[in-house]
């Protein structure tokens, strides 16, 4: 019965550390894995990529990301509908786009 309990805890510990890892600076989430090599994605990123061509904070053009400024419109998700928001959506570089997120804390400065 012990070994049953502490294989059961050090598992849940295993987890517990598996998912913070997924989630530090620089990983991609699993939410990030999902679409970002989707059929769909490829198409909402050529858009937004033909029409701010560039980062729209700082101007570079490497290392260009899709960044949601936001993901609800009207009370509605548009997660899965980004060709009907490209509105919502902005082109930044790698380092502006970590640096949006420092910034932002779901809606709140951190």
């Amino acid at each position: 019965m012990l070994h049953i309990k502490m294989r059961s805890f050090l598992i849940t510990i295993f987890r517990q550390k598996m998912s913070r890892l997924q989630h530090k600076s620089g990983r991609k989430s699993n939410y990030v894995r999902s679409f970002s090599n989707s059929e769909y994605w490829k198409e909402v990123r050529q858009k937004i990529i033909a029409r701010d061509r560039k980062c729209v904070v700082c101007g570079s053009q490497l290392y260009l990301e899709v960044h949601h400024k936001k993901y609800i419109k009207n009370g509605v998700s548009i997660v899965g509908k980004e060709l009907d928001h490209l509105d919502c959506l902005e082109l930044l570089c790698s380092e502006c786009h970590k640096q949006k997120h420092k910034k932002n804390n779901y809606g709140k400065r951190i």
